[in-house]
């Protein structure tokens, strides 16, 4: 089995308009049970998901995706500066299945920090002059 790490801080999970603050784990392994239904996190090499979906037995286990897999992608966008306001959409024939920003703010005040899905992507937004955002859309091939 491989074990993918799990970031070791606070992780913002939103699935469609729910939003909570995922609990720091040190590692998940990929194939074991896992609850509930679509909680997925990032890896510490920012390059892989680990979500929990039903395998083909219809039981739920953790599963990691690549960026490169065909079955799932990780859609990125550009840094956007000084009050931002951006989305990054999955690519035709993808479903976004969550998402996360990356956040760069020189005075320390994280108020207004909004993280949410937007139409078929995700959306990273702030009124804050001092903040900048990257947004990070989690997609799954289409059936």
């Amino acid at each position: 089995m491989n074990v993918v790490p799990r970031l070791l801080s606070g992780f913002l999970l939103c699935l469609s308009a729910l939003c909570a603050a995922q609990p720091a784990l040190a590692n998940v392994v990929v194939g074991e049970g896992c609850s509930p239904l679509g909680t997925s996190t990032m890896a510490t090499d920012q390059m892989n998901i680990v979500t929990c979906l039903k395998n083909d037995s219809g039981a739920l286990v953790w599963k990691s995706m690549t960026s490169s897999s065909s079955e799932f992608v990780i859609a990125e966008s550009a840094w956007a500066g000084s009050r931002p306001n951006i989305t990054v959409a999955c690519p035709t024939g993808y479903t976004v299945i969550g998402g996360t920003c990356s956040w760069l703010d020189s005075d320390g005040d994280w108020s207004n920090a909004q993280s949410n899905p937007n139409g078929n992507g995700w959306q990273c937004s702030s009124g804050d002059a001092t903040r900048s955002a990257k947004a990070y859309a989690f997609c799954a091939k289409s059936s």
